[in-house]
């Protein structure tokens, strides 16, 4: 069973000491020349460019003009799954996953993104902000959609088949699944919803969601889940399986106000 997250736009590179710890070793992403490839183009951009395209405050899009300026030379780097620092990163908690699971994560979890296309956990991260949504006018590109093609969905196979992973477990954001062609998706493609009661309702709270993703994919690396029932049992934070969503091929989890 391998799984596909999001990204964040939250970075933290001051992990050098868990690094170190759990022997990870940085590794080549798969997509390397096409990232740099886009850094360069982004580079191109003015500021005021990059603030409309990605609706960014000025000073966030001069960080992020220099940071497109500086890809290849960047002192702010790490392993991917220790440097993103989001609401599915504090779910996942990579941090504190014993070695063997950090190695397991590394062949079955897989993080999508704007910029690298699809990253491995131990691959090396460059500071950058780039969402896959992004619409951009110029420099030969409308879209990352476009950009990133049938190559995300060809290595997510490519995995697949070497982890003979039966499953795809979907704990990405609509936007950066989109990258994935589904049409040509090999594995099954199982689709998971949190669902929060809350003021009479069931419905998606996204802070929560986001921290559920994590805490399933989390829940999946330990435990080493291979079949849907048995990704059935997670029961964390107060999440329980509820209902099966047959026409989205989705797994509904609902979780009481405590």
């Amino acid at each position: 069973m391998d799984i596909v997250i999001s990204p964040a736009k939250k970075l933290n590179f001051d992990h050098s000491e868990i690094s170190v710890a759990q022997g990870v070793n940085l590794e080549k992403p798969a997509f390397m020349k096409e990232a740099t490839q886009l850094a360069t183009k982004m580079a191109n951009f003015e500021s005021a460019d990059l603030s409309k395209m990605m609706k960014l405050s000025k000073a966030l899009a001069d960080l992020n003009v220099d940071r497109f300026n500086n890809f290849k030379k960047t002192a702010d780097f790490g392993a991917a799954i220790f440097s993103f620092a989001g609401d599915t990163y504090q779910g996942l908690n990579a941090s504190e996953l014993k070695k063997s699971e950090l190695n397991y994560a590394q062949k079955h979890l897989k993080i999508l993104s704007g910029l690298y296309g699809v990253l491995s956990p131990f691959d090396e991260l460059r500071a950058y902000r780039l969402e896959m949504g992004t619409r951009i006018n110029g420099e030969g590109l409308t879209n990352l959609y476009n950009f990133w093609g049938e190559k995300i969905v060809e290595k997510i196979n490519a995995d697949a088949k070497a982890n003979k992973s039966k499953y795809l477990v979907n704990l990405a954001s609509e936007e950066y699944f989109k990258s994935v062609k589904k049409d040509k998706l090999v594995p099954e493609l199982v689709n998971v919803r949190f669902l929060d009661f809350k003021n009479g309702q069931y419905k998606v709270i996204s802070f929560n969601a986001k921290r559920a993703r994590g805490m399933m994919a989390r829940f999946i690396i330990e435990n080493k889940i291979k079949d849907i029932e048995d990704l059935k049992t997670f029961n964390t934070a107060g999440y329980k399986y509820a209902d099966f969503d047959k026409a989205n091929n989705e797994l509904i989890f609902k979780r009481k106000e405590s």
